[in-house]
Formats: structure tokens, C-alpha cells, sequence
């Protein structure tokens, strides 16, 4: 069976011991992709973070994907903000300032060490 690439999804399964190194290292390995906007966000109950769906530069809408807030916190902040005030959804525009503030700081923390 012959699959594009862009088809895959990541799959989770505890049992095959997948480390924090493991995942910076797959992740630095891969295409970079520009975010166009974010255009949805939800609650994911079982990681119980917020996520954002983020429509991505130069792709189709079926490759739109769902990112951790944490994630678009640290990489697209400014428009992460910017969708945030376009929501009226009050407990995730405070997500979203406690997210950037927490990044923020490590890094203010980090120029003093």
C-alpha cells in the first residue's frame, strides 16, 4: 500500500517507552511548517489541556491539525493572543495569557541564571 507521507499520524501507546529526548529529537527532524492562523479551539478531556486547531501554511484544510496550546504558546505566541481575543470563550483567553506569561517568565528567568 502506497501512503503519502503528510497521511501518517503520530500514534501513542505507553508500552513503547517514548521519551521526552526521543520526541525533541523526531520533532527538530522534521519539515518545518508555518502556521497560517488558528481557527478552533476545544478542550481535550483526556489530556485535560487545552488544544488549538492550526491551519498550516501552503496545506489543504484536511491537513488542519489539532496542536496543544502549550505548544502554539512557545512557537506562534502573538497569534495565538490574537485568535484568543477573536473567541468568547473566557477560561481559554486565560489559558492562553497563563500559557505566554509561564513561557515568558522561564525565559526572563533563564537571561538572569
Amino acid at each position: 500500500m502506497d501512503v503519502h507521507p503528510s497521511r501518517l499520524k503520530m500514534y501513542a501507546d505507553d508500552s513503547l517507552n517514548v521519551t521526552e529526548e526521543l520526541i525533541d529529537h523526531i520533532a527538530s527532524q522534521g519539515t518545518l511548517l508555518a502556521v497560517e492562523a488558528i481557527v478552533e479551539n476545544r478542550m481535550n478531556s483526556d489530556m485535560h489541556a487545552y488544544e488549538v486547531k492550526v491551519k498550516w501554511l501552503g496545506l489543504e484544510t484536511v491537513e488542519d491539525s489539532w496542536e496543544p496550546l502549550k505548544t502554539m504558546s512557545e512557537d506562534v505566541p502573538q497569534l495565538l493572543l490574537q485568535y484568543a481575543t477573536t473567541t468568547s470563550d473566557d477560561v481559554f483567553r486565560c489559558a492562553v495569557t497563563t500559557a505566554i506569561d509561564s513561557k515568558q517568565s522561564q525565559r526572563s528567568t533563564r537571561r538572569r541564571s
